[in-house]
């Protein structure tokens, strides 16, 4: 089944698009041989299925002490941008991680009630916030012990990055913001009601498609943070499938899945739609020790999470592009 209403580029060759399709419908026989444990249950790796290489970053550290950083990358659950998906989510829905503005900044901010920023008063300042957001946001999760980590590419160019999900952020939520049948039908497949996503967050991403930041901005920071060497992908997208995985605590091994679509090597796009309510989780947590309530509900909060990641698929792959999901 392929990926109605998508907008990109990347899909296998018309001719190999029906033995995939007929080869990722077996996944319903026999899905376990395709899965394995993660390392960690928030989501730090992104969907895109290339192979990669490491880059060491310096982490920071305190004075007087030498940097540290992990050399090996654990396995984590896949979504939109690693950590970026849990940014995304907290720009869209619980303003948790926002950077303090002087009262009288702003009329529209209370943090009180945390009623949430309308769109046509943010929107203008959010370029400049979000450094500082998108930074507090990653602190809050090394603090919590859950990782942080993005992916560049070996050949990208500022304002890129390598990673499509933040080099092409402003679409994505310009798809969002658009709703349309197409990104309804692929919540619906995985497993999300399309009339969960708040019609605040709808607005909200058609008033910040234009203000934010470019991927190596974005990249950059979370970089900052990143508690492990950073994948760097090598060479051009071939993903030849979308495979979206809600098995809890587990991930598709890419190896094995290439396998099965019949070509040794192949790339695969892979989105563990589980780890959404992990993202979830985090943020309830957060608002509990800080005493603040929540402007949405949990399934509210997943849907937004769900639309940001569907919208990420339907923007970088072709209509023809094969989906399928791994029984539960």
């Amino acid at each position: 089944m392929g990926l109605p209403g998508a907008l990109g580029r990347i899909a296998p060759h018309a001719d190999a698009v029906d033995a995939i399709d007929a080869r990722l419908s077996t996944l319903s026989a026999s899905p376990g041989g395709l899965l394995v444990p993660v390392d960690a249950q928030h989501p730090a790796s992104c969907i895109d299925g290339r192979p990669f290489d490491t880059e060491v970053v310096d982490l920071p550290h305190r004075v007087g002490e030498p940097p540290t950083r992990a050399c090996t990358i654990p396995r984590t659950p896949r979504v939109a941008g690693g950590t970026l998906s849990t940014w995304v989510t907290d720009l869209l829905t619980t303003d948790l991680f926002r950077p303090d503005v002087p009262r009288g900044h702003d009329p529209s901010w209370e943090t009180d009630d945390m009623r949430l920023l309308t769109p046509s008063s943010m929107g203008e300042e959010l370029q400049s916030w979000t450094p500082a957001w998108l930074s507090l946001t990653c602190a809050a999760l090394r603090t919590a012990g859950l990782p942080v980590s993005i992916h560049t590419d070996d050949h990208a160019h500022a304002p890129d990055c390598g990673c499509g999900a933040a080099d092409s952020l402003r679409s994505i939520l310009a798809l969002i913001g658009q709703r349309t049948d197409g990104l309804a039908a692929l919540m619906e497949r995985w497993g999300t009601d399309p009339a969960d996503l708040p019609e605040p967050v709808v607005q909200r991403c058609s008033a910040f498609a234009l203000t934010l930041p470019h991927g190596d901005d974005l990249a950059g920071i979370i970089a900052g943070y990143a508690d492990t060497v950073l994948p760097v992908m090598r060479g051009p997208h071939r993903e030849v499938a979308v495979v979206a995985n809600p098995v809890e605590s587990t991930t598709v091994d890419l190896e094995a899945l290439a396998t099965l679509c019949g070509a040794e090597g192949a790339q695969v796009f892979v989105v563990d739609t589980w780890s959404f309510s992990r993202i979830a989780d985090f943020l309830a947590a957060t608002a509990a020790r800080n005493s603040r309530s929540l402007p949405f509900d949990r399934d509210q909060i997943l849907a937004t999470t769900c639309a940001f990641n569907a919208a990420t698929v339907l923007t970088l792959c072709a209509p023809t592009m094969p989906a399928a999901v791994v029984p539960h």
